[in-house]
């Protein structure tokens, strides 16, 4: 049996991406297994956005090892299906947009996308600056567990009137709000809506 222990508040462990974290698991590994395929997988959940946190690995009779893990921020952002910081929408159409965590970089820049947590549900809000030109969905959910690669969640932008607005996802409780400017293409918490 392998036992896997954090050794921080900061970090949890879990078997799957839905489950919420616990500070140990254990996972069995066959006697006498010399490296075919066992199902070892686990899954890290930071609770902090600086510093580091560890986990330490342990067997009998083998050497415990620890390893360190290296916190950074995270924030939701909005992009347009291409994955860049505008959209474009007839006045009178609609287009998608898709709100998605991120990992961000220690200077609060976007780094990556990121699956939420397993365990946690979030239900940030959205607004649109000037809603003569543009409305949305006032809120959505995101899952955690779930891979926005793979299983975006977006909603509906719908153009009311020609002109230039922003979109703006709230940054829930403990998420900050990324800081790259519109400039570099990269998901931010506020887009550009161009409706034409």
């Amino acid at each position: 049996m392998v036992t896997i222990q954090s050794n921080s508040a900061l970090l949890r462990l879990t078997r799957t991406p839905s489950s919420a974290g616990v500070e140990q698991i254990q996972i069995s590994v066959p006697s006498g297994s010399t490296g075919g395929p066992v199902d070892a997988g686990f899954y890290l959940q930071a609770f902090g956005a600086t510093g580091t946190a560890t986990y330490t690995v342990s067997a009998p009779g083998y050497t415990s090892r620890t390893a360190t893990v290296f916190l950074t921020p995270s924030g939701i952002v909005l992009m347009n299906s291409q994955g860049l910081p505008f959209v474009s929408l007839p006045s009178g159409g609609s287009a998608a947009v898709t709100i998605a965590p991120a990992q961000l970089n220690a200077d609060g820049t976007f780094n990556n996308i990121e699956p939420l947590r397993g365990g946690l549900t979030l239900t940030p809000a959205l607004h649109v600056a000037d809603g003569s030109k543009a409305t949305v969905a006032a809120s959505v959910n995101l899952v955690g567990g779930a891979d926005p690669t793979t299983s975006p969640v977006t909603t509906t932008l719908h153009g009311l009137s020609t002109g230039q607005t922003t979109l703006t996802v709230t940054q829930p409780g403990g998420f900050v709000a990324a800081t790259n400017t519109i400039f570099a293409g990269r998901p931010m918490p506020t887009i550009t809506v161009t409706v034409n």
